[in-house]
């Protein structure tokens, strides 16, 4: 593993010459230069424990990069690329209007040079406000249900929140501010992927593989099944006038197109059969995927190897690779360090119990700092 860190967030630069990214294990930022093939370390994210799981999503607006906290992370983060100063917001920001449980519950994304913020239980939304260098609420969706928004799809000026729990669409204009609810037929219960488009709404169900097509007022034009066979795996994603279902997995590669009229074309990859990956972020048809790193031999983890990133052009049958160099730290150094700290990794997906069995020391002599290797003494003997 040495020379690798692995990472749970990514964000790439409008301009696609720059990926921003955050240690999985314990706290520390990255800036990859994709033009250079170059990776360098940014430091830590200031006030954060060194622990795993930090960092849930990043977007980057300009010359601005918004890292949204993780399980363990206590802080919105905003870093300024051009001076590498940091903000950083408490979590608590948020709760006074819309309660603690929306702690660990944010979902992101770009729009008009806007970092926006998307608190999903209740469905409020935020944006930061470059000039203020604040959070602003833009969107509070009052309502005495929890509305747990399961996935969004924005698409030129607006963004559509999909409820499972209230089988519900909200229809948001980001220019115009405005809001309108779209209630779903019963029969319709369970979609849990989305897309829009000019004039249409896609939704997906992955239990039974179902499409339903709507228009923007949610009237049902067309439903019928695709045959896939990637399960969750599978994402929506929309395009000019059509939206895909796409996965990319190690058992099955699929790529659908759908037009507004509802029909289907099943588009096939040539390159990348053993190809297993996530797809984490998007710039405009450019998809950014993330290969799963195994954290036991047959189960795999969204943690991914920081090392290489693939690019899907949406409508196209290749997959692109781009690779980079580490800067030559050997990242497992940091894991064992922490060990020898007393640090518990109580939810490390990638170094197993082994790795950290074997790097615990105890200290033998406080005066003289003589440390034993216990940990390697027992597994040697076992």
């Amino acid at each position: 593993m040495d020379n690798k860190v692995f990472c749970s967030a990514f964000g790439i630069s409008t301009v696609c010459n720059k990926i921003w990214c955050s240690a999985y294990d314990f706290n520390e930022i990255y800036e990859i230069d994709i033009l250079s093939h170059k990776m360098r370390s940014l430091g830590q994210l200031e006030g954060e424990d060194n622990t795993c799981h930090l960092v849930e999503s990043i977007e980057c607006c300009l010359d601005t990069v918004l890292f949204v906290p993780g399980y363990n992370g206590k802080y919105f983060h905003v870093l300024d690329i051009n001076t590498g100063k940091q903000t950083k917001f408490l979590k608590t920001k948020f709760f006074d209007e819309i309660g603690p449980n929306h702690i660990n519950r944010f979902l992101s994304f770009i729009w008009n040079n806007k970092a926006y913020i998307v608190c999903r239980d209740e469905l409020s939304v935020y944006c930061y406000n470059l000039k203020k260098k604040d959070f602003e609420m833009v969107f509070d969706y009052d309502k005495k249900n929890s509305f747990k928004c399961m996935a969004f799809s924005v698409w030129k000026d607006f963004v559509a929140f999909l409820s499972i729990r209230l089988n519900e669409i909200v229809l948001y204009d980001l220019s115009k501010n405005t809001m309108k609810q779209i209630k779903l037929t019963r029969e319709m219960t369970g979609v849990n992927r989305i897309a829009i488009t000019e004039d249409r709404i896609f939704l997906y169900r992955v239990e039974d593989r179902k499409v339903y097509l709507l228009d923007k007022k949610g009237t049902l034009k067309k439903e019928f099944l695709i045959s896939t066979q990637t399960g969750n795996r599978i994402m929506m994603f929309p395009a000019r006038e059509s939206v895909y279902l796409v996965a990319i997995t190690d058992w099955e590669k699929e790529v659908f197109k759908i037009d507004t009229n509802g029909n289907v074309e099943n588009l096939h990859l040539n390159n990348m059969d053993d190809l297993n990956v996530y797809f984490l972020n998007r710039i405009d048809d450019d998809l950014y995927a993330y290969e799963f790193v195994a954290r036991t031999k047959n189960i795999v983890s969204l943690c991914y190897n920081v090392g290489k990133c693939y690019k899907y052009k949406i409508g196209t049958n290749a997959v692109e690779l781009i690779e980079w160099s580490t800067d030559e730290v050997k990242y497992e150094n940091k894991i064992i360090n922490m060990l020898k700290e007393g640090i518990c990794l109580f939810e490390n997906d990638v170094y197993n119990l082994e790795f950290m069995f074997k790097h615990i020391n105890v200290q033998k002599d406080k005066e003289n700092s003589e440390n034993i290797n216990v940990g390697e003494n027992i597994f040697c003997r076992v």
